[in-house]
């Protein structure tokens, strides 16, 4: 039985356009050639929100938030945005309209769950179809938003989302009092894994979430859910990455500890992508690249410092500090 597999992409902070996705999906495909001797088949799609982000960052239109925004720390992080460079002024502004711009998440949110949810529909036509979801950093906190109107809406009672990969994770720290990314009731998130009782409406068949301990970005009240099960798996490895940026995608998508249970949930296939094959993975991996080793040692303290910090300024924070060592 031939599998029909659409694969979607939601990128995290700055900005950007219908190529986001190219490079780590190029990457996904040679990998699974290599691996298995066959092509890939599946259709990668990439979901952009960028654009409702575009028109806020505007000249002028930074005072759109502050009616917003009531917390003195974080308003003078945008008053900092005035006089700032380009990086930190789209970087820290995506996070800020997200967080505080009630209109502009609405319309993220409404957008993309427009987007995804004939693609759950498409899952009940049969076995043969399957989904999913990678979201890398503040897409992470998108994707929970528009996975939990979803199955609010019981788009997804018939048929769960079969995968959901998070890199990255930062739901926990971008979460808003109305909606916690994974606290208990009155208001839990609907972006879980399903319990396989009837009544749970739990969306995902399969919650896969990654974080990179030399990635200084999800540390900050960390993502660590009360679930347990084979239906959540919480994965940790290190890698720098091309150019030490432990943060960026392609960071994330060439992690053994990634690509493997990822190219997994893509094809279905146990054959290839095996425990034991996994392993041998991972032994392949860089040896470490002494040119780059200040920079290592700075973006292990930041790691270090802003590890399990409590809260959104610390994040805000820990992003500032970031561009101004300029360490994207």
């Amino acid at each position: 039985m031939n599998t029909e597999t659409t694969v979607v992409f939601l990128h995290g902070m700055g900005k950007h356009d219908a190529t986001f996705h190219e490079a780590a999906w190029a990457f996904l495909q040679e990998k699974h050639q290599s691996l298995s001797g066959q092509p890939l088949a599946a259709t990668a799609i990439p979901f952009v929100y960028d654009d409702i982000f575009e028109s806020l960052r505007q000249t002028g239109s930074l005072a759109d938030l502050q009616p917003f925004i009531y917390d003195a720390g974080v308003l003078g992080v945008l008053q900092d945005l005035q006089a700032s460079d380009l990086f930190l002024y789209t970087h820290v502004l995506d996070v800020l309209i997200w967080r505080f711009h009630t209109q502009a998440r609405a319309r993220v949110i409404t957008q993309l769950a427009a987007a995804l949810s004939p693609l759950l529909v498409d899952l009940t036509e049969g076995p043969d179809r399957q989904l999913v979801v990678i979201a890398h950093s503040l897409g992470t906190a998108v994707a929970t938003d528009v996975i939990h109107l979803l199955a609010e809406q019981g788009v997804t009672d018939y048929k769960k989302l079969p995968a959901l990969h998070m890199l990255a994770n930062v739901a926990k720290v971008l979460e808003r009092p109305e909606r916690p990314a994974y606290n208990s009731p009155p208001e839990p998130s609907l972006c879980r894994p399903w319990t396989r009782e009837p009544a749970d409406k739990g969306a995902l068949q399969r919650y896969h979430s990654y974080r990179n301990e030399l990635d200084p970005i999800p540390l900050v009240d960390a993502f660590r859910p009360p679930w347990s099960g084979r239906w959540f798996q919480s994965t940790t490895f290190k890698a720098w990455g091309a150019g030490v940026q432990p943060h960026d995608i392609l960071t994330y998508i060439k992690a053994p500890e990634v690509y493997m249970p990822l190219l997994w949930s893509i094809t279905l296939d146990e054959a290839t992508y095996t425990p034991e094959r996994e392993q041998q993975e991972m032994a392949l991996g860089a040896a470490p690249n002494p040119a780059t080793v200040a920079r290592q040692a700075v973006l292990r303290d930041l790691a270090q410092h802003y590890a399990d910090k409590p809260g959104f300024q610390d994040f805000l924070k820990l992003i500032q500090s970031m561009t101004g060592q300029k360490l994207w």
